[in-house]
C-alpha cells in the first residue's frame, strides 16, 4: 500500500512556523551573548589591572609581607564565602517582594557613592592623618559589603522578573529567560566576587602587619620568623595548586595532594626566603603579571565549544551553559585586551598624579580610569559581536540558541528550514557588524 504525503500549501503570503520558530531562537542567540558578555565585562574589568605591566611592575614585597600575604589568602577566601552566605540571609526581608529588591537596591547605591566619594576624594587640601587613612579604608570596605549585598538584590531582582514576565510574552519569552539566566550568573559570581574581596581585604592587612612586625623585631629576630613564613606560605601555595589538579583527575591519594606538597612548597619558600633575605624585595608585581597572563592565555587557547560541552555536562542542556562558556572566555580575551590597552595609556598623567601625593587607588581612578573608557567601550561591543557568531555555534552541543535547531534541522535533512536559520544568522551578524560600527563612532 502506498500512501501519498504532500505539503498544504496556502496561497495568501504568510510567515511559516518555521521563521518564527528561527525568529524566536535568533534572538535568543543575540541576548545570549549579551548576557555572556555582560558577565565577562564584570570579571575582565578588575583583572585587567592585575595583567598590566605598567600598574604591576613597581609592585614588590619583602618576605615577611609576601608570605602573610599568601597565608591570608585562603583564610580571607573562606571569610568572603562565609560574607556572601550572610549576604544572602540579610537580605531574606528585603527579597520577599519587588518593593523590597527595588528599594534596597536604591538605598544601597547611594550610600555606596557616597561613601566611596568620601574616601576617594578628588582633590585632598592636606595629607591624611593616620585616623583618616583608617577610618577612608574601613569605609571602602564597608561600601564593598554593601555592594556585595547589593549584587545579591540585583540578581534576586533580575531572576524574579524574568520568571514572572515569561509566561506572558508568547513568542518573546526568550526575553524573561534571558533576565532570569542573568541573574542566575549574578547569582553565582555573588560567591566568586565576595571570596576575591575577602582575600584581597585580608591581604591588605597582612601587609600592615608584616610591616609593624619589621619595625618592632630586630634584624637578627626577623630572620627565622620570615624562613618559617615562607615555608608555610610555600606549603599551602604548593596544596592549592594541587587541590586544583585533584578537582579535575581525582587522585584520591592523600600523599600525592597533601604530603608532597607540602614538602616541595617548603622547599621552594625557604629558598624564597634565603633570596629574599640577600635582596632585600621581591618584586611580586611581575610575577602576578605572568601568573595572570598565563591564566588568560590558558583560558583562550580552549574553544568555547569545548567549555560548552564541559557546562552541559554540568548543568544541563540549554543556554545557560552556553552562556557560561561564552562568560568563561570572554572574560578571558576581554581581559587580555583591557590589559593592553592599560599597557598602552599615557604616563604623564600618571607620574603628574603620583607627585602630588595619591595612593595607588587614586592614581588608577583618576590616572589610568579616564584615559581607557573609550577604548574599554570599543572593545566591548565588538566582542558583543563576536559572543554572537559563537553563540550560533554553541548550539550544535546544547548551548541553546538556533545553532540548536540548526542542527536538528541539518540532522534530519530540512534543508529548507536550516536555510531559513543560516540566513537569520548571516543578517544578524552583518547588522551587528553595522550597529557596532555606528555605536563606535558615536561613542568613541
Amino acid at each position: 500500500e502506498v500512501t501519498a504525503v504532500s505539503d498544504l500549501y496556502q496561497l495568501s503570503p504568510r510567515i511559516s512556523e518555521t521563521t518564527w520558530v528561527s525568529l524566536d531562537r535568533i534572538i535568543e542567540t543575540v541576548f545570549l551573548a549579551l548576557v555572556a558578555t555582560s558577565a565577562g565585562l564584570l570579571l575582565a574589568i578588575p583583572l585587567s589591572f592585575i595583567s598590566a605591566r605598567n600598574i604591576m611592575a613597581d609592585i614588590s614585597s619583602t618576605i615577611t609581607n609576601l608570605a602573610l600575604g599568601v597565608i591570608s589568602v585562603p583564610i580571607g577566601g573562606f571569610a568572603g564565602i562565609a560574607l556572601a552566605g550572610f549576604a544572602r540571609s540579610l537580605t531574606e526581608p528585603l527579597r520577599s517582594s519587588w518593593f523590597g529588591d527595588v528599594i534596597g537596591i536604591g538605598v544601597l547605591a547611594a550610600a555606596i557613592l557616597f561613601i566611596i566619594r568620601w574616601a576617594v576624594p578628588p582633590v585632598e587640601d592636606e595629607p591624611p592623618t593616620r585616623s583618616e587613612k583608617v577610618a577612608h579604608r574601613a569605609g571602602l570596605i564597608g561600601a564593598g559589603i554593601l555592594g556585595l549585598v547589593a549584587f545579591v538584590l540585583i540578581s534576586d531582582l533580575l531572576g524574579r522578573f524574568g520568571t514572572a514576565v515569561a509566561p506572558s510574552l508568547g513568542v518573546f519569552s526568550f526575553l524573561g529567560e534571558f533576565f532570569a539566566t542573568l541573574g542566575e550568573i549574578f547569582s553565582g559570581l555573588t560567591t566568586v566576587v565576595a571570596t576575591l574581596a575577602g582575600a584581597g581585604v585580608l591581604v591588605n592587612l597582612a601587609s600592615k602587619a608584616g610591616y609593624a612586625l619589621r619595625h618592632r623585631l630586630s634584624p637578627v629576630g626577623l630572620r627565622p620568623l620570615n624562613v618559617a613564613l615562607a615555608m608555610i606560605a610555600g606549603s599551602i601555595f604548593a596544596v592549592g595548586i594541587m587541590a586544583i589538579l585533584d578537582w579535575f583527575y581525582r587522585f584520591q591519594n592523600p600523599t600525592i595532594t597533601l604530603r608532597v606538597p607540602i614538602a616541595v612548597g617548603a622547599i621552594l619558600g625557604l629558598l624564597l626566603a634565603i633570596k629574599g633575605m640577600a635582596t632585600g624585595q621581591v618584586n611580586v608585581g611581575l610575577a602576578t603579571y605572568t601568573v595572570a597572563r598565563t591564566v588568560f592565555n590558558t583560558l583562550r587557547a580552549i574553544e568555547p565549544l569545548v567549555m560548552a560541552i564541559v557546562f552541559v555536562t554540568w548543568v544541563g542542556i540549554g543556554p545557560f551553559a552556553g552562556s557560561l562558556a561564552l562568560t568563561l572566555h570572554t572574560a578571558a580575551a576581554l581581559a587580555k585586551l583591557y590589559s593592553e590597552q592599560v599597557e598602552s595609556i599615557s604616563a604623564g598623567p600618571i607620574e603628574a598624579i603620583r607627585a602630588t601625593g595619591a595612593t595607588r587607588l587614586q592614581t588608577i581612578v583618576y590616572g589610568v580610569v579616564p584615559q581607557i573608557i573609550p577604548p574599554y567601550i570599543s572593545f566591548t561591543m565588538y566582542r558583543w559581536d563576536i559572543n554572537v557568531r559563537m553563540s550560533t555555534i554553541l548550539g550544535f552541543v546544547g548551548g541553546g540558541g538556533i545553532g540548536l535547531i540548526l542542527q536538528q534541522n541539518v540532522n534530519l535533512l530540512q534543508y529548507r528550514a536550516a536555510a531559513v536559520q543560516m540566513l537569520f544568522i548571516a543578517i544578524v551578524v552583518a547588522s551587528m557588524d553595522y550597529l557596532s560600527s555606528r555605536l563606535r563612532r558615536r561613542l568613541v
